[in-house]
C-alpha cells in the first residue's frame, strides 16, 4: 500500500482508501453515471487536430508504412536468395 503525500494509504488504482470505500457505498447507477459524466468532461478537455494537420500526418504515417514495407520487402528478398545460395535450391 502506498501512501498520499498527506500520509494517508492508498488503495488499489492509486485510490485513498476513504474514496475506496466511500465508491462501495454508492449505487452501480451513481458509480456509472460518474463515469460518463467524467468521461464527458474529459472529451471537451481534448485537443482535436485540425484538418490540415490530420492530413499531414497521416500522410507521415502512410509514408513511413510504405518504407517499412518496402524494407521488410528487400530484407525477405535478401535473405530469401542467400538461403537460395547455401541450401543449393
Amino acid at each position: 500500500m502506498v501512501e498520499e503525500g498527506d500520509g494517508r494509504p492508498r488503495g488499489i488504482f492509486g485510490m485513498s482508501e476513504d474514496k475506496a470505500q466511500e465508491g462501495r457505498s454508492r449505487s452501480v447507477r451513481d458509480n456509472v453515471s460518474e463515469f460518463f459524466s467524467e468521461n464527458s468532461a474529459e472529451f471537451h478537455r481534448i485537443s482535436w487536430p485540425k484538418g490540415k494537420e490530420l492530413v499531414e500526418t497521416t500522410l507521415v504515417v502512410l509514408a513511413f508504412i510504405v518504407g517499412l514495407s518496402v524494407t521488410v520487402l528487400v530484407f525477405d528478398k535478401v535473405i530469401e536468395h542467400a538461403l537460395r545460395l547455401v541450401l543449393g535450391a
